[in-house]
């Protein structure tokens, strides 16, 4: 492994950055970092296979928190037999189930997150001199930990659990435009705040920063000159995230029993106020009804026909296989084929009959 370069593809979320910040710890090795979201994964995975054939060398191509189609994972073999790299994928979404029974490349697990899947993977193999992943691995194995609660859904302890919802929220909140600048951002802070959270920094139910994580935002945005990450405009932009629960009511386009579907919000809005209804179980009121969140299970569902699909009382993944998706039981995800001509009320009149 110490003469590997090593291309590392995963996830925009807190579950594939954080893969990346583990493999940020191995110090004997060269890394060259790319991320994708689900709509873009064949073009990276090209532009990669591109770059590694422009520039030979001893490379291993490992996807992390990401799930690939039987057609994607063909082809990738395909190319990885002919021009001999390594290849390794670690994930943990049960759709790839399909593909993992193929290729001896692919390990997936849906007991825990790809965070602590790539933390366990790397802990076994990689050489002792390499500290970091050994005998420092303690230093971020409750990193790893927060992550994973967050990822599964697991609120058996809610303290942890809110803690590492508000790590997630720093990732999409500080989306940078500049790939370079957001990667580093989002490694360093996972990390670092991770530290923070796990070792008993106090948490303000209402989402202000802990003390210490204000100064390092800070101490972040003066080393890039970044002025708008300053202490003051953070938290009030959380909490306009929180108070546009009030206006995500309006982005409901359908329902059918206690599952509710929204359509037209953006992702990171759709993470935060999810979240925040789950925690308060404020009641959402559409056509004359009252639906607590705790009863729920709530999709949001993209143009593409993409579904995140969410719940606390574990019934996302039942949700999700009914639409050929799946997941865990409050965290699960999904994809309707659609027609050109397709709006979002038809995609959501499908999933209602589906459901």
């Amino acid at each position: 492994m110490t003469n590997k370069k090593i291309i590392h593809l995963s996830h925009i979320d807190l579950d594939g950055y954080g893969c990346q910040m583990v493999t940020n710890k191995l110090t004997l090795n060269e890394k060259i970092y790319y991320n994708t979201n689900y709509d873009t994964i064949d073009e990276k995975i090209n532009d990669i296979l591109n770059f590694m054939k422009d520039n030979e060398d001893n490379y291993l191509f490992l996807i992390t928190d990401l799930n690939l189609t039987i057609e994607t994972s063909t082809a990738l073999d395909l190319v990885q037999r002919e021009e001999h790299f390594d290849l390794l994928l670690i994930d943990h979404h049960a759709s790839g189930e399909n593909s993992a029974k193929l290729f001896d490349w692919y390990h997936l697990d849906t007991s825990k997150s790809a965070t602590a899947l790539t933390f366990n993977h790397f802990k076994k193999i990689i050489s002792k001199d390499d500290i970091e992943l050994t005998t420092n691995s303690h230093l971020i194995e409750d990193v790893v930990d927060l992550i994973n609660r967050y990822d599964l859904w697991n609120k058996d302890d809610m303290e942890k659990f809110n803690k590492a919802s508000f790590l997630s929220s720093i990732i999409y909140e500080n989306a940078f435009s500049v790939r370079d600048l957001r990667l580093q951002f989002n490694i360093e802070m996972i990390e670092k705040i991770g530290k923070i959270l796990a070792n008993g920094s106090t948490f303000d139910a209402e989402c202000q920063y802990p003390i210490e994580t204000q100064r390092l935002l800070e101490d972040f945005s003066k080393k890039f000159n970044m002025g708008y990450l300053s202490d003051k405009n953070i938290p009030s932009k959380i909490r306009m995230y929180l108070a546009s629960t009030k206006t995500l009511y309006k982005n409901i386009i359908g329902v059918k029993d206690d599952v509710l579907i929204f359509g037209n919000i953006s992702s990171s809005v759709a993470q935060y106020c999810f979240d925040y209804l789950f925690s308060s179980n404020e009641m959402v009121e559409y056509n004359n009804k009252t639906y607590y969140p705790s009863n729920c299970t709530f999709i949001k569902l993209s143009s593409k026909g993409t579904m995140s699909i969410r719940s606390t009382n574990c019934t996302a993944k039942t949700i999700a296989e009914k639409l050929g998706g799946g997941g865990h039981p409050n965290a699960a995800g999904a994809h309707i084929e659609i027609e050109n001509k397709d709006t979002l009320d038809d995609i959501c009149s499908r999933i209602i009959e589906t459901i």
